[in-house]
């Protein structure tokens, strides 16, 4: 088998609660007068609308909630399999492109440049830079055909300079309006 199951006592207390949850929908379903509350709830918009998110959150945990370890290569013909010490969950399994990836700061996802700085060899000396991110603000600020000052960042002064022009053209037409009036 390519992997071994592994039981967390936590995992096991979730399926527990998924197990009473589907044996209280069922005694429900049943009992006519435990299925009319319920009824009217599914009969309302807004209470779908939460369980379609909920049922999304919900299986999110539920694939977080398997475990398992996967089988290492075997070495020897006839050889026992041997399984790695790392326990993986069905949900690392399927952002495995994550975890590969090397994040090394998480404060500003949409950065250009990284918060943390590093040493970088430079000729002779060495300094310490604040690298470039390539991630996906790199990706969405790098297109071409956009200006390079649409991308700088806005300091406080140039945006009281983009306000002062706003109002002096919006006061020019309201002045311009009331004349022709």
């Amino acid at each position: 088998m390519p992997f071994t199951p592994v039981i967390l006592w936590t995992d096991a207390l979730l399926w527990l609660l998924v197990a009473a949850t589907g044996a209280y929908l069922w005694i429900c379903a049943q009992r006519p007068h435990l299925a009319a509350p319920w009824l009217r709830v599914a009969r309302s918009r807004a209470a779908m609308i939460s369980l379609a998110l909920l049922a999304g959150y919900g299986a999110i945990g539920l694939a977080d909630s398997l475990h398992f370890r996967v089988a290492l290569p075997v070495t020897a013909a006839g050889e026992a399999p041997a399984y790695s010490p790392q326990v993986l969950s069905v949900l690392d399994l399927a952002l495995a492109h994550l975890r590969r990836s090397e994040e090394t700061t998480y404060s500003a996802p949409l950065a250009m440049r990284r918060s943390s700085s590093s040493s970088a060899a430079t000729c002779p000396p060495i300094s310490s830079t604040r690298p470039k991110c390539w991630s996906r603000s790199a990706l969405i600020f790098s297109k071409p055909g956009i200006p390079r000052s649409s991308l700088r960042a806005s300091t406080p002064t140039s945006v009281r300079r983009r306000l002062a022009a706003a109002r002096s053209r919006l006061g020019a037409r309201s002045t311009s309006a009331r004349a022709s009036a």
